[in-house]
């Protein structure tokens, strides 16, 4: 009912507005806004590469707060993923084992968040 109400409302105030000619609310129209107003517009879909890229760069971020740990990353990124990055931080020597002849003492960033992400382009 009150929307009803409110329609007609406006239905009335936009024939005023036609019949005076005048844009009495002053939103840059005479009677009804010619204009599309989406609600739930449709999401684009991001270009993988840019996605990955992103997700790294989150990695790269969340690792400089000091938790390169599998078992923070593992439900967010899935094993391999956590790996592939790690293994590319570690390759590139973004990235350093704390200790080469213990792996299972984990691994951290060797150089600044910044210089690596700058690095990606």
């Amino acid at each position: 009912m009150v929307i009803w109400g409110l329609s007609t409302w406006r239905g009335l105030f936009w024939w005023l507005e036609r019949a005076t000619g005048q844009d009495i609310d002053e939103d840059g129209y005479i009677g009804s806004p010619d204009r599309l107003i989406l609600v739930n517009p449709p999401r684009t879909q991001a270009d993988p590469r840019e996605r990955k890229r992103a997700q790294f760069v989150d990695f790269v971020k969340g690792c400089a707060a000091g938790d390169t740990s599998l078992r923070r990353w593992e439900p967010a990124l899935g094993r391999d993923r956590y790996q592939e990055y790690r293994d590319a931080l570690i390759d590139t020597t973004w990235g350093r084992w704390i200790d080469d002849s213990n792996k299972r003492r984990g691994w951290e960033l060797a150089a600044e968040p910044g210089e690596i992400i700058a690095a990606l382009g």
